[in-house]
This record gives C-alpha cells, sequence and structure tokens, in this order.
C-alpha cells in the first residue's frame, strides 16, 4: 500500500510537472503571438517591415485578448462601464486611398504566401496591379498617384505616414502579421 501512495503521488507530481510546462509553453505561444499581431506588435512596424496575411488563429487570438481587456475594463469601472456602450474596433482609411489600401489587404487575405514591405512591397503591388502610376519626378516621401475608377482618371495622395497607418492599424487589428526574420 505504501509502495501505491508513492507511486500515486509520483503520478500527481509528473502531472503537475507536465502541466506546468504546457502552461509556460501557451504563456510563450501568447508572446510570440503579440509579437506578430495585437497592439505589441503594431508599435514595432516600421517602412521597412514585411507583413503577410494574418491566420485565422492569430486573428482569433487578437479578439480573445480584446474580449479579455474588455472584461478586466468592466470589472474595474462596474458601474461606469454598464453606462458606456462597448467602442467597436475597426479599420478606417480616408476615402481618396480606401480602394487601394484595402485592395492590399485583400491581396494578402485571397494570397496567403504572399508577404510584402510596408512601402516598398505595398507601392510594387499597387503599380503591379495597374492600381497606381508613379510620376517619377516626385518626391518618394510624398507620392501623388493618378487612380482610375471608370469615370476618368482622379488624382489621390498616398504618402508614407499612410502606409505606415494602414499597416500597424492592421496589425493590432489581426488582419496582417509581421513577418518573422
Amino acid at each position: 500500500e505504501l509502495h501505491n501512495q508513492h507511486a500515486a503521488s509520483l503520478q500527481e507530481e509528473e502531472h503537475k510537472k507536465m502541466t506546468y510546462v504546457s502552461s509556460q509553453k501557451k504563456k510563450k505561444k501568447d508572446a510570440m503571438e503579440q509579437m506578430v499581431v495585437g497592439p505589441i506588435a503594431a508599435i514595432n512596424v516600421t517602412l521597412t517591415t514585411v507583413l503577410r496575411a494574418a491566420t485565422t488563429h492569430e486573428r482569433e487570438w487578437v479578439l480573445t485578448q480584446e474580449e479579455k481587456k474588455a472584461k478586466e475594463r468592466q470589472k474595474k469601472d462596474n458601474d461606469e462601464s454598464s453606462s458606456k456602450q462597448e467602442q467597436k474596433r475597426g479599420l478606417t482609411v480616408r476615402n481618396e486611398t480606401a480602394d487601394m489600401l484595402l485592395s492590399i489587404l485583400s491581396h494578402l487575405k485571397q494570397h496567403m504566401d504572399v508577404s510584402l514591405s510596408v512601402k516598398d512591397g505595398f507601392c510594387s503591388f499597387l503599380k503591379e496591379e495597374n492600381l497606381i502610376q508613379s510620376d517619377e519626378e516626385e518626391d518618394d516621401d510624398e507620392i501623388e498617384y493618378e487612380t482610375s475608377n471608370g469615370n476618368g482618371t482622379i488624382m489621390t495622395f498616398c504618402d508614407d505616414l499612410s502606409l505606415l497607418c494602414f499597416a500597424r492599424c492592421c496589425v493590432e487589428l489581426g488582419a496582417m502579421a509581421v513577418v518573422d526574420m
């Protein structure tokens, strides 16, 4: 009987170790997720960062994190938050750049194996798709593009800041993910 108790104790100890290891792996995985999607990853996005479409798992992870934060805020401000409406989050872009920027996101989602750098990759894609024609005389930091909307040619303005803000928002919301380098 003493032998059985000792064996059971060893099994229980082994189970605790495995649970701890599993918990540590999950924490590590969560930390890794934070580095490719979500607010922390978005902060580190620059014009040279390479992005891809986020996986379903990564998008779900972002939503889960947002739900956790909302519940924490609700507990913290129980009386106040019950009177406040929950704010919906989403991607907001200027009308002048919406078609171009959303076409980048659509392309990445349709071609999950493609990754693009924020500045050069996004612009190259738009040029290849004939969504823009850049004027070679323009300053690289401020580019005006001619786009055709079916009703003639219109001028749109898409600068580095527009590209960077779009990329950061997409990473924060879990639509795009940073490519591990």
